[in-house]
This record gives C-alpha cells, sequence and structure tokens, in this order.
C-alpha cells in the first residue's frame, strides 16, 4: 500500500472515531475542502469549518473501492472512489460514494494535505471506475 492510500484509510478511520489529533497531523493549516453538491455552483470548505463540522457527522464505516496514486517530489495527488456507510450530517444521511481527489504536500518528511475536491458520483459523469 501507498504512502497517500494508507493516509486515506487512516484519515476515514479518524473521521469514524472523531480523532482530532491524527486529523490534525493530516490536514494541512491552508486544508481546503471543494465540493460540488451542484456542479454550477463548487463550494468551499476551510479548515477550520471543516472541524467545526466534525462534531456534526456520523461515519459508520466506508470502503476505497479504487484509487490512483501520483506523486511528483514533494506533492502527491490520489483519486479515490470512496462509500461510506451511515454517514450523516445532523442527523441527515449523506451521499454514499464520492469521487475525491486529495492533494497532498510533503513537509518535514510527511505528507500533509492541502486539498480535497470531493464530487458524489450521482453528479459526476460515468468514466467508470478508474
Amino acid at each position: 500500500m501507498g504512502e497517500l492510500l494508507a493516509l486515506e484509510h487512516e484519515w476515514a478511520r479518524a473521521c469514524q472515531s472523531l480523532d482530532r489529533g491524527v486529523l490534525d497531523r493530516i490536514l494541512a493549516q491552508e486544508f481546503r475542502l471543494s465540493f460540488v453538491t451542484d456542479p454550477r455552483a463548487p463550494k468551499t470548505l476551510p479548515r477550520e469549518n471543516w472541524f467545526s463540522m466534525l462534531d456534526r457527522m456520523s461515519l459508520g464505516g466506508y470502503e476505497i473501492l479504487s484509487h490512483q496514486e501520483i506523486e511528483f517530489g514533494e506533492v502527491g495527488v490520489i483519486h479515490t472512489l470512496l462509500r461510506f456507510n451511515q454517514w450523516t450530517l445532523d442527523g441527515n444521511p449523506l451521499p454514499p460514494e464520492y469521487r475525491v481527489t486529495d492533494v497532498f504536500i510533503r513537509r518535514d518528511g510527511r505528507w500533509q494535505c492541502i486539498n480535497r475536491i470531493s464530487e458524489p458520483t450521482d453528479l459526476a459523469p460515468d468514466f467508470g471506475k478508474f
């Protein structure tokens, strides 16, 4: 398993257990979540807002259905197809499957995520599972 894929697993488990220490280590200070719920109006959520949402989320489990990992020196990109089980925000179910692109930079010998682009698969073009 590649380093970035291992971090994806660690990130998802930390969301399940609400382990802020692990999340604080993985998410860079300049982290942004870019998400598409309406293709005409993508939104961006800064790190501090993402952390404030964490207490309102519940995640029963996850599965990485496919992935592609690429490193460019001190920059790494991983594309994943993720399926979440029993994932809710404020008790309301969220879409279970997403295409996710995470951009990491290497700092002090470890990877940190600076941007996540997340799109529910029901909005994404169907190019098959990459």
